[in-house]
């Protein structure tokens, strides 16, 4: 018998189906990015209130979808990882078709190029053109057959989390070289953090992940491997911070980034103790979700760190 589901629950899939808490966390870091650039001037670029807003809230769209179309595929093409480690998710219920789930993907994917193209023959931005046809490109790869491959997985995720960084940038300043060094320090922090999250997330799948063929460190290494390497990730991105918190701040923004990178610092290096005490799944997923929050966390403190 098909189950029938209400409209709020179909909505809630989609939610999940697309990670908007993910997607959240990216407009967050795209619009902290942009305001560091802003700021730091290292080159003068005149834009005005209403050019800010129009460039600001289109990048961030096109971020935005350029998130959602690489989740919601990744779900299409791992559907049966997904039976074994995360029966929960919309498709393998079937509260979303397949069928839904490409269109939506497809859709997003063109609607972030639309965007960013709007920025390209508009306002003469092209090197955010580029890093948003690379994050499609590198997430279609992903999804479609890198997951597979042990390292270079886990370096894709990491490498697109952390791009906001300097995505951000480059929707005010048009070349890379002119990206403010803070820009490049919050990339390299968030890199490390997520890369040792998704270690973490290759302990919670390797079930699944044996049974269908995806390497993660977890299924060539083993779990206490995996652990040990996920506590050096996570304490490279926490050394990463220092040279931020010895950087001068001014008040009042300066106690807001204190407290927010301390929490942050703490949840990660909290997270680093646990797993050299004890690691299996429960664990790994208990610290892969509050390792989440630690990042949203740290993205919040970026925007006060000016």
């Amino acid at each position: 018998m098909k189950t029938t589901y209400t409209v709020k629950e179909k909505v809630l899939a989609w939610l999940r189906l697309s990670r908007i808490d993910h997607g959240l966390m990216v407009v967050l870091a795209i619009i902290t990015s942009f305001w560091i650039a802003l700021e730091s001037r290292l080159e003068f670029r005149y834009m005005d209130i209403g050019q800010i807003f129009v460039v600001l809230s289109v990048g961030c769209l096109s971020g935005l979808f350029t998130e959602v179309s690489t989740f919601i595929l990744n779900d299409y093409f791992n559907i049966e990882e997904d039976r074994i480690n995360a029966p929960f998710r919309p498709l393998v219920k079937g509260i979303i078709s397949r069928r839904m789930a490409f269109f939506a993907g497809v859709s997003s994917t063109a609607m972030a190029l639309l965007f960013s193209l709007y920025l390209l023959l508009f306002i003469r931005l092209s090197t955010q053109f580029a890093i948003i046809v690379l994050a499609l490109a590198l997430g279609l790869l992903y999804d479609y057959r890198l997951k597979r491959k042990v390292f270079v997985n886990n370096s894709i995720v990491a490498f697109l989390t952390a791009l906001p960084f300097i995505y951000g940038a480059t929707l005010y300043y048009d070349k890379l070289c002119q990206i403010p060094l803070k820009n490049t320090m919050f990339f390299l922090i968030a890199f490390f953090a997520t890369f040792g999250r998704e270690v973490l997330k290759g302990i919670c799948d390797k079930e699944g992940d044996e049974k269908v063929g995806v390497k993660t460190f977890a299924t060539c290494f083993g779990i206490r491997v995996s652990s040990h390497i996920a506590v050096l990730f996570f304490v490279v991105a926490v050394l990463f911070t220092i040279p931020l918190t010895l950087d001068s701040h001014t008040p009042p923004y300066s106690y807001i980034y204190y407290l927010f990178i301390a929490l942050t610092d703490t949840i990660f290096l909290y997270s680093a103790i646990k797993l050299m005490k004890k690691v299996d799944r429960e664990v790994a997923e208990e610290l892969r979700k509050l390792t989440l929050l630690g990042m949203g966390l740290g993205i919040i403190s970026f925007a006060f760190s000016i």
